[in-house]
């Protein structure tokens, strides 16, 4: 008992919380990237399933997590047509874009989250940067959900190429993104 309240005591005047952080599983069903494209004349979108997910939170803040990006299965969803879907879908997946054969997998490390920001790290093709958006998100019976903004990235940081070159310089270089993630114990 004695132990205990030496311990508390300790915790207390070193300012440290006696709470503990929460890990929320993402629900991969629920939670999805949407991707948009734009080229000169026009634009492509869809959506990439998340292949798995951890969040971190503390006292009702997101401190940390990492969600992973199945590359392979990006969605186009502006067209019917399911020959143009193919050959969009072709053009990003190829070894100059996502090169999704040798990096099926990209992510999201969250480093915080502060006044509505979230900074973490890209990894697209085995190379990081580092990112920053806007979210919203609330937590209610131990379930999380979060989202962002439309944000974009930079494709030539992560070396985001079409070997064709007409493709490569009509493409614009941001690629636009929001993210929705369900997230519980």
């Amino acid at each position: 008992m004695k132990k205990k309240l030496i311990l508390s005591l300790l915790l207390v005047g070193l300012g440290i919380s006696s709470t503990f952080a929460q890990t929320l599983t993402v629900n991969t069903t629920t939670s999805e990237i949407n991707w948009k494209g734009t080229k000169k004349i026009g634009e492509h979108f869809g959506v990439i399933a998340i292949k798995s997910g951890e969040i971190s939170i503390n006292e009702g803040q997101i401190i940390g997590g990492e969600v992973l990006i199945n590359m392979n299965s990006i969605k186009v969803q502006d067209t019917d047509d399911a020959d143009d879907q193919k050959d969009i879908i072709s053009d990003i997946s190829s070894k100059k874009f996502f090169n999704t054969k040798d990096y099926p997998v990209s992510k999201i490390v969250i480093k915080s989250v502060e006044n509505g920001k979230l900074i973490g790290d890209l990894t697209i093709k085995g190379i990081t940067q580092e990112i920053s958006f806007n979210t919203t998100y609330s937590i209610k019976d131990n379930t999380l959900i979060a989202d962002s903004e439309s944000f974009s990235i930079d494709r030539q940081k992560w070396k985001l190429k079409f070997s064709n070159w007409l493709k490569e310089n009509v493409l614009d270089d941001p690629i636009w993104f929001t993210i929705h993630i369900e997230a519980s114990l």
